[in-house]
């Protein structure tokens, strides 16, 4: 049973609340820094000041963050798998100081659905409600905060969650092995994938030619076939329910969210790649190695990682770590195979040079010059990858799989929304899944209850 919460109602009783009244009131007298091309926070970003409430108001706008997580409820390793996993959405103020979006208390729950239920009936008849509170926010809206009636405008600045699901959502395709564009910021051919690492030399997607392609699909009087064709050839599957909000670009406002795209998916996969190489069948090695990561301290709050699994190296299966003990393993890695492994070999060296990308994305603020460099870096990388892990001539696949190439287009990401951070609040939420999983639970329990 689908459940959904009043977006108004409850943004109201959320702005009632002292310190986020405070918050927001100086976020509009605050929203921009002094220094040129320096970026620290989304008010930085070349795209809110490009929207025009911004502009109109001065920077006095709520802008919010939506985020889409999909939750296991069963026993992910049980015969139930699959079959009780709920979408849940999110909303983030963005309006809140930086270090404060992550915290549980900021988090505020939109909706709950059955992922089955959702892709059956489509996001946009989950979210019309909201959609709708969007709209009235371009010409603003009145609500009572602390006993004082003041009219509010508001943006959906970004949207952020798991590449499929928030796919599915801007109508995308979910599973981007099927499409022959799989990047939905540019146009790169899937067979080119491995030749063109820099965004320089991409054709980036814009609102005019997404829609050109959507009207396409949209023609009432083409076979399936044809439908099915374009949709691959476009990597589109429908229209994005949020492009009725005039502001809104369905190929820049989904994120690349680091969680999923970095932890999750390149580091992952090419620590398992670097593992294979180093130590292809040695159980003591690998033993080693996980003996050494557990007796390491560290004077930082530190995610103990569970040890390396011989089977999944081999067989260069994704590794069983969370993103938050996939970040921990990855630079205690770094340390402990100095005892195996010369900083010369070209594997490690390019593990090492994706752990410096990985920490220059995890930074607060940047400049031109930092964004340049972490361009360049990323660049060099995705080279040496194709050199170091190249598929078979016969394979399907390609040694740049597509969140590998997404990383070319963090730079100009941070540029439009500032750095990632400043737009992580539920994707660091997500991180700590035996208390989101409870939650959900919690709520969904409810949910039914009220249903009988």
């Amino acid at each position: 049973m689908p459940k959904s919460y009043p977006f108004l109602e409850s943004l109201q009783q959320f702005l009632s609340v002292k310190e986020v009244d405070s918050a927001v009131l100086s976020s509009f007298q605050s929203h921009t820094t002094d220094i040129e091309n320096y970026y620290s926070d989304i008010w930085d970003g070349t795209f809110v000041k490009s929207i025009p409430s911004f502009i109109r108001e001065n920077g006095a706008i709520l802008c919010f963050q939506i985020y889409i997580n999909e939750v296991e409820l069963a026993n992910p390793l049980g015969s139930k798998k699959g079959k009780h996993k709920v979408s849940v959405f999110y909303w983030v103020l963005l309006n809140l100081p930086p270090q404060f979006r992550s915290f549980l208390r900021s988090i505020q729950l939109l909706g709950i659905v059955s992922c089955d239920l959702l892709k059956q009936r489509g996001s946009d008849v989950f979210l019309r409600s909201f959609i709708e509170d969007l709209i009235r926010f371009e010409n603003g809206v009145t609500l009572t905060v602390r006993n004082e009636k003041k009219k509010w405008f508001g943006v959906l600045l970004n949207f952020a969650g798991d590449m499929p699901a928030y796919n599915f959502v801007g109508g995308f395709k979910e599973w981007v092995g099927f499409a022959k564009s799989p990047c939905r910021t540019c146009t790169i051919h899937r067979d080119n994938l491995e030749t063109i690492h820099c965004e320089i030399d991409c054709i980036l997607r814009d609102k005019l030619s997404h829609e050109k392609q959507v009207l396409e699909l949209e023609i009432v009087d083409q076979t399936q076939a044809a439908r099915d064709a374009l949709s691959c050839q476009y990597g589109v599957n429908r229209r994005c329910p949020f492009s009725v909000l005039r502001y809104f670009y369905a190929t820049k406002c989904f994120m690349h969210d680091l969680m999923h795209i970095f932890y999750e998916g390149t580091l992952n996969l090419e620590t398992a790649l670097l593992l294979r190489v180093l130590i292809p069948d040695d159980s003591y090695i690998i033993a080693t190695v996980n003996y050494n990561i557990s007796t390491l301290k560290s004077g930082r709050e530190f995610t103990s990682p569970p040890p390396f699994r011989k089977s999944e190296i081999l067989d260069s299966k994704k590794l069983s770590f969370s993103s938050s003990e996939m970040s921990s393993v990855a630079m205690c890695l770094a340390i402990v195979l100095g005892e195996f492994v010369s900083s010369e070999n070209p594997y490690f060296a390019n593990f090492l040079l994706l752990l410096e990308i990985m920490t220059s994305l995890q930074s607060y603020s940047f400049t031109e010059k930092q964004l340049a460099v972490l361009q360049k870096n990323i660049e060099i990388h995705n080279k040496n990858h194709v050199f170091l892990y190249p598929k078979p001539t016969d394979s399907a696949g390609k040694a740049i799989f597509s969140k590998l190439h997404t990383l070319i287009h963090f730079p100009s990401q941070i540029k439009q929304f500032g750095p990632p951070p400043a737009s992580r609040g539920v994707s660091v939420m997500s991180q700590r899944t035996p208390r989101l999983r409870k939650l959900c639970e919690g709520i969904v329990t409810s949910i039914t209850s009220l249903g009988r």
